[in-house]
């Protein structure tokens, strides 16, 4: 993950140089791709060109993790860097899923076929939560049915174009592979020099960090 980060900062520096690109910057990382966002900002102290550090630091201006599409019309102001997490899953920050959980991801009830048709539903519904404000997982509504049912799926109004845009089989199974508990270790760690770590941060000017969720979304992206 480290070695993909420093590819990833390494092809931003690249396109800026050889692109003449003007302004600033942003970088997007959707789902899975969350992961190899964080592994590129923990990168920046890896360059031993300054140089390069530096174009980093003075033309990014802001990093966005992108769980659900949901919040994508979000709109504010970036004068500084900044790391927005809108929707962003537990399971790329490596966070450990709620005692009794469910994911249709990790359902072994399933065939991988129907994992994918059964994850389209689950992700494209709305929830009825209770007080999020308490910031106790145990008011989140963490089961396969608990969603609202007076509130159409986001699965049933999207044409075939926009379905297999965001899904593919193969994403599903890339993805099941990188949040197990055997990577979690490395998730955790890179999430908390991401949120934590005072020379990463100071390194990219000590960007602010947004964190941002759809009050109805699935449980993993609270």
């Amino acid at each position: 993950m480290q070695e993909q980060g420093l590819l990833i900062t390494h092809a931003v520096d690249g396109l800026i140089q050889q692109l003449s690109l003007p302004g600033k910057v942003t970088l997007a990382g959707w789902s899975l791709g969350t992961a190899f966002l964080i592994s590129a900002f923990c990168s920046i102290k890896k360059f031993p060109a300054a140089e390069i550090r530096e174009t980093l630091k003075s033309r990014v201006q802001a990093f966005v993790l992108l769980g659900l599409p949901s919040l994508l019309n979000f709109r504010r102001r970036i004068c500084d860097l900044t790391v927005l997490i809108l929707d962003t899953a537990t399971y790329h920050l490596g966070v450990p899923a709620p005692s009794g959980a469910y994911s249709p991801l990790f359902d072994d009830q399933l065939s991988p076929e129907h994992k994918l048709v059964a994850f389209d539903k689950w992700i494209s519904s709305y929830y009825q939560h209770s007080d999020l404000a308490s910031r106790d997982s145990a008011k989140l509504q963490l089961s396969e049915c608990g969603y609202d049912e007076f509130r159409e799926k986001t699965c049933l109004t999207r044409n075939e174009l926009e379905r297999v845009s965001i899904s593919e089989p193969l994403e599903l199974t890339c993805e099941i592979k990188m949040v197990g508990p055997e990577f979690a270790p490395i998730l955790v760690a890179q999430a908390d020099t991401l949120l934590y770590n005072r020379d990463i941060r100071a390194a990219w000017g000590e960007p602010e960090i947004w964190c941002l969720y759809g009050e109805a979304t699935v449980w993993t992206s609270i």
